[in-house]
């Protein structure tokens, strides 16, 4: 009789290695080699000036990088999350947000030069437009499975709005 297999999917996910660690500490370890043979190559060479240009650059180059690193691998502390709830308003034929204040938040965040508030304009034009667009086009769909036409609409807003807003997918 073969012993069947249990899974436990609730256990707590454990860290297991990180390769891009890794990666992170040789590249750091040889970064210190590096630095360690061009300062003792400038040391026997202190007649030259070329050698000791080069060694400042590599010195400044490694410096930089590595606080450009510090900079660029830290965990953000900023949680984004992207609300997706539609009201279908089948006497206006409409399918959008019914507050689109809760997108905005209460203003804390950064005022109007946050970049969340300055692209919810844009976010209401796309989802009111494509909502009018669908019951024109498509009013059965919406009548016949309206959860299924609630979550194509929240996809279409999602998309639209990293092709709007996020461009160069930074954010």
């Amino acid at each position: 009789m073969k012993p069947q297999r249990s899974y436990n999917w609730n256990m707590p996910a454990q860290r297991g290695v990180d390769f891009l660690e890794w990666i992170v500490r040789v590249g750091a370890l040889a970064a210190v080699v590096l630095i360690i043979a061009a300062v003792v190559i400038a040391y026997h060479n202190l007649g030259s000036r070329t050698i000791a240009l080069a060694t400042s650059t590599v010195i400044g180059v490694i410096l930089a990088f590595a606080l450009q690193l510090w900079f660029e691998l830290r965990p953000s502390l900023k949680d984004d999350q992207v609300s997706f709830a539609y009201t279908i308003d089948f006497r206006d034929r409409q399918i959008r947000q019914w507050d689109y204040t809760k997108v905005i938040g209460d203003g804390k965040q950064g005022g109007l030069l946050d970049p969340a508030v300055a692209l919810v304009g844009s976010r209401i034009g796309i989802e009111i437009e494509s909502g009018k667009w669908l019951f024109a086009e498509h009013g059965s769909i919406i009548k016949g499975d309206p959860g299924k036409a609630a979550s194509d609409l929240a996809i279409f807003s999602l998309v639209a709005f990293f092709g709007y807003a996020q461009r160069d997918w930074q954010w």
